[in-house]
């Protein structure tokens, strides 16, 4: 493979597309990318071994656009932090933009996002607003409404690491300087699940953000998606990425450190309850209990009475708080 020659021009970017078995929705994240306002410089796609027919899908691509396609085909599979940070390792530009390959962007992203980067010239991240859209591709919900907004720019770590987001989640297709990724590094491959959680935590610790308004990427949402997943392989990701990255949180003021593990603390109690429930219902009553006492360590961390109470008796807390509403009624 020739070496890899970078773009001269300080604005130059790059949108990664990472895909797998998705040939009909790969063909849609493709197309918005060829429909943006401002075409990126070059468009690279790493296909994670399909077997669905979109390495011929991409094939076509690239000799229809030979000098901004770039496809990668990979014999075998290589999962999706592997597959990222070998399409992040293949940019040439100053910027680049990452797209899941059932995911799509709407036709001015680059163009605004490159517009708030100049605007904000300390800024090495710019994201944007988000519509979520379900399988058919339908618009169903933006990720910040009005009332979420103003969301925060400038130092967000604290919010990235503490997910003080719409959704309890963090910003994506986000632009990078990418001279800023590679101070930090591409995806941690030890993860399967919140890699681009724990990259965000490593970028915003060093990196400072802008953001735009503007809803201007689209985010499909599918029922069996990752979010769907059993709730104890979340607490355990979740778990090893705050293990990881705990310690940036060390130079933070004491109010704002109890702040960040506040909100990790009571996101951790509900998923350690959502993974009781799940093993409740699989007939797996001693997983469950163990479950529901983490759960109750967690929230006894927050030193909040109400919160303790909510997950210590949740029956007897919902009871309480029916009879409450019906005498304030």
């Amino acid at each position: 493979m020739d070496a890899i020659q970078p773009h001269s021009d300080p604005y130059s970017v790059s949108v990664c597309i990472t895909s797998y078995n998705q040939r009909d929705y790969l063909v849609e994240a493709i197309e918005s990318v060829l429909a943006q306002t401002r075409l990126p410089d070059e468009i690279i796609v790493a296909d994670d071994a399909s077997q669905d027919g979109s390495q011929a899908v991409l094939a076509a691509y690239a000799e229809q656009y030979p000098s901004l396609i770039r496809p990668f085909c990979h014999r075998i599979n290589l999962g999706f932090p592997r597959n990222k940070s070998f399409a992040l390792g293949q940019v040439r530009s100053a910027w680049v933009s990452h797209l899941d390959g059932d995911d799509r962007i709407l036709p001015e992203k680059l163009e605004r996002e490159l517009e708030t980067a100049r605007q904000h010239p300390d800024a090495d991240v710019v994201y944007s607003n988000v519509y979520h859209i379900d399988p058919a591709g339908a618009q169903m919900r933006m990720w910040a409404t009005p009332a979420d907004e103003p969301l925060p720019a400038g130092d967000v770590f604290k919010a990235v690491f503490a997910r003080r987001f719409p959704y309890r989640s963090v910003f994506r297709s986000e632009l990078i300087r990418y001279a800023a990724l590679q101070q930090v590094g591409f995806t941690d491959e030890q993860f399967s699940i919140y890699v681009d959680w724990d990259l965000r935590i490593r970028l915003t610790k060093h990196h400072r953000v802008a953001y735009c308004a503007e809803p201007l990427s689209e985010y499909r949402l599918h029922p069996a998606g990752v979010s769907q997943t059993h709730g104890a392989r979340h607490k355990r990701a979740v778990e090893a990425i705050i293990e990881k990255n705990q310690h940036l949180l060390d130079d933070l003021p004491e109010e704002a450190q109890r702040q960040v593990w506040h909100s990790l603390w009571v996101w951790l109690a509900k998923l350690s309850m959502r993974a009781a429930k799940e093993a409740r219902e699989q007939g797996h009553r001693s997983e469950a209990s163990r479950h529901w006492v983490e759960a109750v360590q967690y929230v006894m961390k927050t030193r909040r009475p109400r919160l303790v109470a909510r997950y210590a008796f949740p029956k007897a807390f919902e009871k309480g708080m029916h009879l409450l509403r019906s005498v304030r009624g």
